[in-house]
């Protein structure tokens, strides 16, 4: 449990301003599970939002998720490093071209 405690304390949001960030909507991070398996979980959650087997089924279901709530998908490997990450929300930083 030692693992996931200190996975949570990387993934927690920061610290809430006066401003419009208790309205920020949360990203989704698919994580290792510390029983086995892997697991969909929001920023800041104390449970995780689903449980799978594989991490291609958790990051099906991340995405399905993500796209929903237009927030980030952070995928993460077993040692917890990000290993990817898509922004299905309001990217900063948008392609410059659109027709591909």
């Amino acid at each position: 449990m030692i693992f996931m405690d200190h996975f949570f304390e990387r993934v927690t949001m920061p610290k809430k301003s006066s401003s419009s960030s208790s309205s920020k909507k949360k990203d989704v991070h698919v994580v290792p599970n510390p029983d086995g398996g892997w697991q969909v979980i929001r920023e800041g959650a104390s449970r995780a939002s689903s449980n799978h087997e594989t991490k291609a089924n958790a990051s099906a279901a991340g995405k399905v998720t993500a796209e929903r709530e237009k927030v980030d998908l952070i995928e993460h490997n077993k040692d917890g490093k990000i290993a990817r990450q898509n922004s299905y929300g309001n990217d900063p930083n948008p392609p410059k071209d659109k027709n591909r």
